[in-house]
């Protein structure tokens, strides 16, 4: 073993250096002692962890876990010329990692094989001009529908109020007459549902709000 004497020698500069010499020297050393110490920062973390009693708190088990797998991936793995090497996703009720992991590797390889698709695909080509004309034609058509819909408020539906209005009219007219010959208790008798249906609310006609169609 090295004696007291021996590691002074080594770490203090020799007799009659200058104190730039001394100086780098001590400097030196230090950032030495700095590499070392974050070279076993790690380790020494683990070694804390363990005497504090902060280890085997948590288990990577799976439990409670359900794993849904796409469709596309079910049928990748199903043309696979073998099963999976890792076994089961459930093992002992418990969820397999490793096969989880496997699983995450055929995704990967999905999503690099649709990637490369996608990227060989052809791209529509898109213009200034193009889009200009787009956006002209469908302006033309909201505003065939603005007139469809002005000439069915105006011509349309006074005419269907009308049809409407002489329906329920005959409608009436053919029920007095039915109840002249035979009373509602009749119907009643031999229909007893009837006197639980409700009266059918008005029919309306009104235009939606401009807002209903945003």
């Amino acid at each position: 073993m090295m004696s007291c004497s021996s590691v002074t020698a080594v770490i203090l500069p020799k007799e009659g250096a200058s104190p730039a010499e001394k100086t780098k020297r001590v400097r030196s050393l230090w950032s030495d002692i700095d590499g070392m110490l974050s070279a076993i920062k790690e380790e020494q973390h683990a070694v804390e962890s363990v005497l504090k009693g902060d280890v085997d708190q948590y288990i990577l088990d799976g439990t409670d876990r359900v794993l849904r797998i796409p469709r596309t991936l079910l049928e990748r793995v199903e043309q696979l010329p073998h099963q999976l090497s890792s076994g089961n996703v459930y093992e002992a009720g418990q969820l397999n990692l490793l096969c989880v992991l496997e699983l995450m590797n055929h995704t990967l390889h999905l999503l690099k094989e649709e990637r490369s698709r996608v990227a060989h695909a052809p791209k529509p080509q898109l213009s200034p001009k193009h889009l200009q004309e787009k956006c002209q034609q469908m302006a033309r058509v909201l505003q065939n529908l603005h007139l469809i819909r002005q000439k069915i408020s105006r011509e349309g539906i006074p005419e269907v109020r009308s049809t409407i209005r002489e329906l329920e009219a005959e409608w009436d007219r053919k029920w007095m007459e039915t109840l002249k010959d035979t009373p509602l208790v009749s119907f009643l008798n031999e229909d007893p549902a009837l006197g639980f249906l409700s009266p059918m609310a008005p029919l309306s006609f009104e235009p939606a709000a401009e807002a209903g169609y945003k």
